[in-house]
């Protein structure tokens, strides 16, 4: 089901812009995260971050799935930009301590 779905959301977030499509990209990122297809789900996060590029929502979610794939470089680069906007939000300050530790 999961494998029919995602194309899908792919096929219309392209047909979108701005929020409409950051919203469909997510979507699909979490269906491929299901599927535990970590390269579509990265694809997609991306693409949510390019449809919105200034919308912390969008920047933050995609600084976390780095996280979990373990790309720490990339997830501090996204913290920062998350934490310059959020200085004491205490979840990402953690998640970039993490990130900053995996990195090591």
């Amino acid at each position: 089901m999961a494998e029919a779905i995602a194309p899908l959301l792919v096929e219309q977030a392209m047909e979108q812009a701005g929020e409409s499509a950051a919203h469909l990209w997510v979507r699909a990122q979490q269906v491929y995260v299901l599927m535990e297809d970590s390269e579509n789900a990265q694809l997609c996060a991306n693409n949510a971050v390019q449809s919105m590029p200034n919308d912390f929502r969008f920047r933050r979610n995609l600084a976390l799935l780095l996280l979990q794939q373990k790309q720490y470089n990339q997830a501090i680069e996204q913290l920062n930009w998350c934490l310059h906007r959020q200085p004491t939000d205490a979840s990402l300050r953690s998640a970039w301590e993490a990130a900053q530790s995996g990195k090591i």
